[in-house]
């Protein structure tokens, strides 16, 4: 009895975290796809964060985050050749979009920490802006806390996540960073699933 019990509230709360995050994306636009209702019969992480189900390796990019694009993936998503970054060389890599003299810049790291990390910052009011969604069949969130732009975090597996980070140096709200991001994330998780 008291199993059933458990398994319906997770129902339940699966469904509200799902409608929540359709509510608070609405900014996003179009681009966003929420992650689909987590069956009650699914194994969760703490705070709800989601299980990985076919894990990726990242070991390859850890300190090479600059791999994690293509030079045809960076020619089709305008983007400048990327350069480590001077407060993490090696493992985050920061490139420019084209023509926008340097005003949006995207970061891309890999961390060892999973997905629980981000559902427990949620969870405390960290974020303005949260929303699970699901790249590539790979479990994810959008999210803006930042000071600028928004941010994509891909689960690779249970312990290891990539970022993508969207950001606006002139400070424009948003300025279609959202849109940027979820063409972005998609591309490296190609690129890793590649190298697999």
């Amino acid at each position: 009895m008291l199993e059933g019990t458990v398994v319906g509230k997770r129902a339940v709360v699966a469904a509200a975290v799902v409608l929540a995050s359709l509510v608070v994306l609405s900014g996003c636009g179009g681009d966003v796809t929420p992650l689909p209702v987590t069956p009650p019969t699914s194994r969760l992480l703490p705070h709800g964060a989601p299980v990985v189900a076919a894990p990726l390796d990242f070991t390859a990019f850890y300190n090479e985050s600059c791999l994690a694009l293509t030079p045809e993936q960076r020619s089709e998503l305008g983007l400048t050749e990327g350069h480590p970054e001077a407060r993490r060389p090696g493992a985050e890599c920061t490139y420019a979009v084209v023509g926008e003299d340097g005003d949006h810049l995207v970061d891309i790291w890999f961390a060892k920490t999973g997905l629980v990390d981000e559902y427990e910052a949620n969870a405390a009011g960290v974020y303005r802006r949260w929303g699970p969604r699901d790249f590539d069949g790979y479990p994810g969130v959008v999210l803006d806390g930042e000071l600028k732009g928004t941010r994509a975090v891909i689960g690779l597996s249970d312990t290891t996540t990539v970022h993508v980070w969207c950001r606006d140096q002139a400070a424009r709200p948003d300025a279609g960073a959202c849109g940027l991001v979820a063409r972005i994330a998609p591309a490296v998780l190609a690129t890793v699933r590649a190298a697999q």
